[in-house]
Order: C-alpha cells, then sequence, then structure tokens
C-alpha cells in the first residue's frame, strides 16, 4: 500500500501544529470490507467505504488525537436512541488506543461519558464496544475521540472528501498535549476530509462479529533460493468484539490456495493482535503469495483482507558476497549517542570490510553536521530521536517488537555481532564497483557506479554519496568537558551524487548497468568552517528500493577511497587534443602540452621552429596522455 509524505509531492498539503508537521497519505484502497450491514443504523459525518480511506500523521513519535462530533441539531433525529458501540477506520494499525465519548458543545470542555481501551487497532474498520450505552438525548452535542501514539505508518483514517470553512464542527485534530482543532478553519487540514468515526445507535450487533483482519506478513525476503522453505510471520487483529480462538489462514501460490488451521494457545481478546508462522516451500520460479484470513470460530470472516508478496526466485550460481549498509541516526546535542557509537564501533570489529556505515546528523537543525538530505531520510523512514540504527534497512526479527517500529529501525545499543555476521551471510544478487575520481585542476569528482545484477534491476535505485570521518567538534555525553568539546565524528554525508532516496537503475538487457555522475566537491561541509580531506573520505554506494511501505531492503552496498587524478571530462579533453599549423614555421596544439618532439618522414627529429612545406611526425604529452599525430604544412 502505498504511503506518500506529501511534503515531497506538488500537491503536497502540509500543516503545522506547535512545533509539528502533519502530513497526509494518498487515497489508497485498504482491501476490507466496509462496516456497513443490513439492520444496522450509523450516525456519522464521514465516508462509510473503507476504500476511501487516508492516512494523516507526523511521522512518528507524537500522541495524535482524532475526533467526530455530533451537535444538537443533528442528534435531534437521534433523540432517545444509544450509542452502543464505536466504529473507526485506520489507514495502518495503531497500539493502545484510548476511545472516549463525550457530551458538550464545547469539545474542549465536554464531559466525559464513556472510555474504552483497545490494545490493538487494525487497519481498516474496527468495533469497540461500549461497556454503557451512551443514551442521546438531542439536548447537548456528542463527540467520540480516539488517542493513540503515532507509529511513523500515516495510520490515523480520514475520508479525503474535502471539507469547506462552512463545514464547522465535525472532524478535529489534537497534536501531543495541545488542544482539539477544528478541521475546517485550517485551510490546509481540509482537504483530509471527515474523520472516519461513526457511532452505533441501532441494530443487532451480532452482524458485527466474527472479524479478523490481517495486519502485516513478516520474515518473508523479497528474494528466495529455489526449493527453499519459507517460514512467514503472519501478524492478524481481532476487530470483532468477541473472543477468537481459531481461525484458517488461506495462502495461495500462483493462485494455488492452501488452508492452515490456527488454533491459538489463549483466545484472542477483542482489539487485540495475534500472531502465527506458516511454512510454504519455495518454488522454482517466481511466486506471488496471498494471505487472507478466511474463517474465524468455524465461521466465514466477515472482514477478509487480502495481503500479497512478490518474491523473486534465484538459483545459488546468482549468488554473490554483501556488503552490509549500517545508518545511524545520531546528533551533537544526543547525550545516549556516544555510548550507542562506542557500541556500533566494538560489534563491527573484524568485519569492517564487509559493512559500510553512514551516520545522520538528524538530531537538531542547530548541529554542525546537520543535512537537509538526512533530514528527508529521517521522515521518510518516521525518525524523530536519537541515536537510533538500520541495517541494511530491513526488518530485524531480534528487534521486532521493539517499540513502534517493527524491527526495521531500532537503538543500536541492541547491536551484536551475530545480527551483523546473520545480515553479511545473506545471498546479495547484484555486484557494486565503485570509483571517485577528483580533478584538482576543477576540483569536481566524477564517481562511476557499475554492475550486474543476476535478478532484475529496472526500477531499482541506486544512492551514491561521499562520507568523510575525523571532524572534532562538540559532542553531548561523550564524558569530560574536553571530551565533549574534542569528539571525533565519522561517517558523515557531505556530497550526495544521487537523490537522497537514490537515482533509478536502467539496466541492460544482459543486467549490466553503469552510472557515471559528477559534483564539485566544497571546501568546508555543511555548516562549519571545517576542510574537507579527501583523504578521510569515501565514496559509498547502495542499490534498494524506496518504496512508500518503509521496508526498502538494500540489495548490496560498497564504498571506495576517493582517487586524486583526472576527471573523466579531463581526461576526454586530454585525449582529444590536437595539433596543427600555426604559421610563422611552428606547430601548435588545441591544449597545453609538454615533451614535444618533431619529426620529418625520414625519422630525423627536429626544432619546432622554421618548418618549411611537407609532412611531420609529432609526438607529444597532454596530462597523462601520449600523442602521436601527422601535421601537413602547405
Amino acid at each position: 500500500m502505498k504511503r506518500f509524505l506529501l511534503t515531497l509531492l506538488a500537491v503536497a498539503t502540509v500543516a503545522t501544529m506547535g512545533a509539528q508537521t502533519v502530513c497526509r497519505a494518498a487515497h489508497e484502497k485498504v482491501a476490507a470490507s466496509a462496516p456497513q450491514a443490513d439492520g444496522l443504523e450509523w450516525m456519522r459525518h464521514c465516508s462509510d467505504d473503507v476504500t476511501s480511506v487516508g492516512g494523516v500523521g507526523t511521522g512518528g513519535g507524537t500522541t495524535i488525537g482524532v475526533a467526530t462530533r455530533f451537535s444538537k441539531e443533528f442528534l435531534a433525529d437521534y433523540a432517545g436512541k444509544e450509542i452502543s458501540l464505536v466504529a473507526i477506520c485506520l489507514y495502518s494499525p495503531l497500539q493502545d488506543v484510548e476511545i472516549t465519548v463525550k457530551k458538550g458543545d464545547n469539545i474542549a470542555t465536554a464531559n466525559e461519558v464513556a472510555t474504552e481501551n483497545a490494545a490493538s487497532l487494525g487497519a481498516g474498520w474496527n468495533y469497540v464496544q461500549l461497556s454503557e450505552p451512551v443514551a442521546i438525548d438531542g439536548t447537548e452535542a456528542i463527540s467520540i475521540a480516539y488517542e493513540a501514539l503515532d507509529t511513523g505508518d500515516m495510520p490515523y483514517g480520514f475520508d479525503g472528501d474535502r471539507l469547506s470553512s462552512a463545514d464547522t464542527g465535525m472532524s478535529y485534530l489534537k497534536m501531543g498535549y495541545g488542544s482539539y482543532e477544528d478541521i475546517s478553519g485550517n485551510a490546509s487540514y481540509r482537504v483530509f476530509g471527515n474523520a472516519m468515526i461513526m457511532a452505533l445507535v441501532g441494530g443487532d450487533m451480532a452482524e458485527l462479529e466474527n472479524r479478523m483482519v490481517m495486519d502485516d506478513i513478516r520474515n518473508v525476503d523479497a528474494y528466495v533460493l529455489e526449493n527453499s522453505n519459507i517460514e512467514a510471520r503472519c501478524y492478524m487483529t481481532n476487530n470483532s468484539f468477541n473472543e477468537i480462538s481459531s481461525a484458517t489462514l488461506t495462502y495461495a501460490v500462483n493462485g494455488t490456495e492452501k488452508n492452515e488451521e490456527i488454533a491459538f494457545a489463549e483466545p484472542v481478546a477483542p482489539h487485540t493482535q495475534a500472531s502465527c508462522t506458516v511454512n510454504i516451500p519455495a518454488a522454482a520460479e517466481d511466486m506471488t503469495i496471498t494471505f487472507k484470513i478466511s474463517k474465524i470460530n468455524g465461521q466465514d470472516n466477515a472482514l477478509v483482507n487480502v495481503m500479497k508478496k512478490e518474491l523473486t526466485v534465484y538459483g545459488e550460481d546468482d549468488v554473490v558476497d554483501r556488503t552490509i549498509l549500517i545508518e545511524k541516526f545520531t546528533g551533537a546535542g544526543c547525550v545516549a549517542c556516544p555510548s550507542a557509537e562506542t557500541n556500533i564501533e566494538q560489534v563491527t570489529e573484524g568485519l569492517k570490510d564487509r559493512i559500510v556505515r553512514v551516520n545522520y546528523y538528524t538530531y537538531s537543525q542547530d548541529d554542525p553536521l546537520w543535512d537537509n538530505n538526512c533530514q528527508q531520510i529521517a521522515k521518510f523512514f518516521g525518525m524523530s530521536y536519537a541515536p537510533a540504527c538500520m541495517l541494511d534497512r530491513s526488518i530485524q526479527e531480534e528487534r521486532i517488537d521493539w517499540e513502534q517500529y517493527d524491527g526495521i529501525i531500532w537503538h543500536p545499543s541492541y547491536m551484536t555481532t551475530e545480527m551483523l555476521q546473520k545480515e553479511i551471510d545473506k545471498p546479495a544478487l547484484v555486484t557494486l564497483n565503485v570509483e571517485g575520481i577528483y580533478d584538482e585542476s576543477t576540483k569536481n569528482m566524477t564517481v562511476t557506479v557499475k554492475g550486474k545484477g543476476n535478478i532484475n534491476l529496472a526500477g531499482k535505485r541506486l544512492t551514491i554519496l561521499l562520507t568523510q570521518d575525523g571532524y572534532v567538534g562538540y559532542q553531548s555525553g561523550a564524558g569530560t568537558t574536553e571530551d565533549n568539546e574534542n569528539y571525533v565524528h565519522n561517517y558523515f554525508p557531505i556530497v550526495y551524487f544521487t537523490s537522497y532516496n537514490g537515482n533509478t537503475l536502467r539496466p541492460a538487457s544482459d543486467g549490466t548497468y553503469e552510472m557515471s555522475l559528477r559534483k564539485r566537491i566544497p571546501d568546508t561541509y555543511a555548516t562549519t568552517d571545517a576542510k574537507v580531506d579527501l583523504s578521510k573520505c569515501k565514496v559509498v554506494a547502495f542499490i534498494g528500493d524506496w518504496d512508500e511501505k518503509k521496508t526498502s531492503p538494500i540489495l548490496n552496498a560498497a564504498s571506495a577511497d576517493v582517487q586524486i587524478g583526472k576527471s573523466v571530462d579531463s581526461q576526454s579533453a586530454e585525449a582529444a587534443v590536437k595539433a596543427y599549423y600555426a604559421g610563422d614555421g611552428k606547430i601548435a596544439f588545441t591544449a597545453p602540452c609538454e615533451d614535444v618532439e618533431v619529426y620529418d618522414m625520414a625519422g630525423v627529429r627536429l626544432e619546432n621552429r622554421n618548418l618549411s612545406s611537407g609532412v611531420y611526425i609529432v609526438r607529444f604529452t597532454c596530462g597523462a596522455t601520449a600523442h602521436v599525430q601527422k601535421v601537413a604544412i602547405d
């Protein structure tokens, strides 16, 4: 499912609440049925069509509240009825959600009349039964709200039906400890539409029983060795208000369905996530695998959604050695970052020839090594703190339950040598050869990366950057005052040759590719007056995806020292130099040359002066290139 931070799009809709930024994900279908059922009566401002849901979020780390409000006038037609259940539609799962119902015309001062807590809500519609129904008397407004920590996956659901400034008092947003803000009153928020929250006020709730939604499929790599086994970890949420003791997981490999019967060790409580492992044999050809929960408690699942995995199958002869990429989010003001760096240095000892490092300084814009490219990477992956790290931008099972980042981003103190070796041992299916040549005369660096993919590389992205070691400057938490003032910072980017999310590869039909880019290298880097020292720099390159699911695993990485010499353009100019007769009996050149020797056709060497008519052999060098040319004088 696609997710877009609209700050990156031409049609961006971005709004600020306090110091935070709220972004909306593009509309995308969530494959689950809408909640409407025969005989049920819903009270709502929003669309009930789950396919209209769009996600809103800050990128992670902030508690957000979403509310819908029903005015006294709206409730007049429902007077005498009761709200027995609340339905909430999400773009992506949320954990530890608090749901409240309030009475009062002002949402900020309304009285709380009901509170429920859900351990987990899944993508699509979720149904939360109220412990005690809330009576509707039509004399005061009723608001329904939910709050939870932003996971970074744009979880909060809105219907995308743009509001006008006249659509007041219906949908609200709250950031952190702030107050609820009417969406219609903010021109940037109106594009979100109404919050996807509904209240059940009539009908038999039994029609909403037996609902379980697939949340995620993990431990399924995009590339799998032919005839091997796949152990898929399937995560699902009970979206109904009954316990679920058993389920039928139906998976299909290239269209052929099989059922896996699941008996949960303990009944799955409402709004709680469960998981299971399914063993699937790999085929000898590329695979499309779909997963769905078809039955729960022996009855048809009323909320079937389908998750799909596309797998490329490779043979043992396709495998090449892997170099892994460690990316760390850090900052000079981060007191815990030095100890995190120490741990990484310790666990990478002995493996550094198979590891590429990049440190992103994203802790504060006041950081002397802060860089906007690094900030965009942090924003994409939902980072709002330091230290944190990624290993090949792939899910690490050891850290899969850590905080809200599902094993992709985690604290560097948890990194181990065993974890790194496990990643190094994974097969790589693409080679990278990196060369960076710096031209001292032009201050340009030309970087060429080429290789071959044993899989289809079309659409994959190649990222190329220049990193440097050895900046001595302030670092909080390094030790004594002197230690803090003289900390050595390493692996920080100073130049991006590609965009921060890479340039698209266009491989040849045989899988080979080549990309050559040139950039002028600045004298100093970032916001400091520190000089760029090419002897401490490395050209870093890696290939992977950049998808909106934020699971963008790196296929392989490489690095190389900088060569001081002539750039490709300079070499081309040297190779293209020509000798010609300039008049006055002398031979001249189209570029400065050295070691000039002139011979007549009999092989006699002559002075380059007072030459008469005839044909001459001229030997000369331009830069590192030697030339032999004929020149005719009429």
